[in-house]
């Protein structure tokens, strides 16, 4: 797979093969359709890579292919607000033969990053019910303690392992992702005993992350039930008063 192929076809998703995997707990991950069993990333750091691949053999970290960088062109504003709209204005000059776009837009050059790895079929601890997450929580923390002893003996901080950064996979093996070095890094000794957390504290910050992301999902449904609720009435007002 090579990094052209990826910029020029990973945003417009129409008829491609590669396509954006379209949930908002994993931004900026892609699938190919023609490779089931890899996944896509677009990275901010090269380091996420160097620390990925450095743990790909521990069998709790996906397997990294590659690393790939290219350049995209993405459009950006040319002029302020202000200066768009008197643009506009001047365009329907019949005098002007400039198109809109090309007044307000211009484009540019974006780096882009991103790794080919292992695709884990299953889901995050945070994928299912707030009830089935919670009880996946409680059933692998001896698991996942396991694992995260194992990273700090060999050095690795993990800064933030959320629920939503352990995939449970469907043979029932419990993965770590986002090495992404705001949240990871590699002290390349052990880390001491006083700094790592013990299993309790770890369990409470996962079941308190889950029940954070629930409560959030309760007032958005909530939201959006009186949204339509309120619609609702607004209708039957005006048939009311026809």
């Amino acid at each position: 797979m090579k990094g052209g192929k990826l910029c020029d076809s990973y945003k417009d998703q129409s008829g491609e093969d590669i396509y954006e995997l379209g949930q908002p707990l994993f931004p900026n991950v892609y699938l190919d359709k023609n490779n089931p069993n890899l996944l896509i990333k677009i990275i901010n750091d090269k380091n996420e890579y160097l620390l990925s691949k450095l743990l790909e053999n521990n069998g709790f970290v996906p397997k990294v292919y590659g690393y790939f960088h290219c350049k995209q062109y993405i459009k950006v504003p040319k002029y302020t607000v202000a200066q768009q709209r008197i643009k506009a204005y001047n365009s329907f000059n019949p005098n002007s033969k400039k198109d809109l776009g090309e007044i307000a837009y211009t484009e540019v050059e974006k780096p882009v990053q991103y790794m080919v790895m292992e695709r884990i079929h299953g889901n995050s601890l945070i994928s299912s019910s707030p009830e089935t997450n919670s009880s996946n929580v409680k059933t692998y923390i001896d698991e996942i303690y396991r694992l995260y002893n194992v990273l700090a003996d060999k050095g690795f901080v993990l800064n933030d392992l959320a629920a939503r950064n352990i995939i449970l996979s469907n043979n029932g093996k419990i993965y770590f992702i986002d090495f992404d070095p705001v949240y990871a890094e590699n002290t390349m000794k052990a880390i001491p005993l006083s700094k790592r957390l013990s299993k309790e504290t770890l369990l409470s910050n996962l079941l308190k992350e889950i029940n954070t992301i629930n409560s959030y999902g309760g007032r958005k449904r909530r939201r959006t039930r009186n949204r339509r609720r309120n619609i609702k009435k607004t209708m039957k007002r005006k048939r009311t008063h026809k």
